[in-house]
Order: C-alpha cells, then sequence, then structure tokens
C-alpha cells in the first residue's frame, strides 16, 4: 500500500509541476510513462554521481527508487 501512495505522491508532484509551468491538464504526466519516470529521475536522482546510473523505468531503478522513498522491504508494502 505505501508504494502506491508514493506512486501517487509522485503523480501530484509531477501534476504540480506540470501546472506551475503553464502547462495545460492535457499535458500532465502519465504515471510510470517515460515522461513521468524522468521527472521521478530529475527529483530523486539514482545515479553514483559520477555519470553511471541505472536504466530509467527498469527493475533496478524501480529499487533504487523505493529506497529513497523508505519504502523497500517494507512489510507493509504490497
Amino acid at each position: 500500500m505505501l508504494r502506491w501512495m508514493a506512486i501517487l505522491l509522485l503523480a501530484a508532484a509531477a501534476q504540480s509541476q506540470a501546472s506551475d509551468d503553464d502547462t495545460s491538464p492535457d499535458q500532465a504526466l502519465t504515471p510510470c510513462s517515460a515522461a513521468w519516470v524522468a521527472l521521478v529521475e530529475a527529483r530523486l536522482g539514482t545515479g553514483d554521481g559520477r555519470g553511471h546510473g541505472l536504466d530509467l523505468g527498469s527493475g533496478e531503478w524501480r529499487s533504487v527508487v523505493e529506497f529513497r522513498l523508505g519504502i523497500r522491504d517494507d512489510p507493509a508494502a504490497p
């Protein structure tokens, strides 16, 4: 459940970002789309700071995002 809450929070943040940029509602980011993944990466950053990063949207990338959000290995998360 926490995973979905985190996804919804990121989607809300993406929507807020879209609103801040005077983007129309039709151009709002769809969760798990390439643009959404790019926004999550920009906000959380999964690279090592030396130009080495993960394949955006991959399982490994999602695991790092879950870790950064503090929900990985949480028994309450699905």
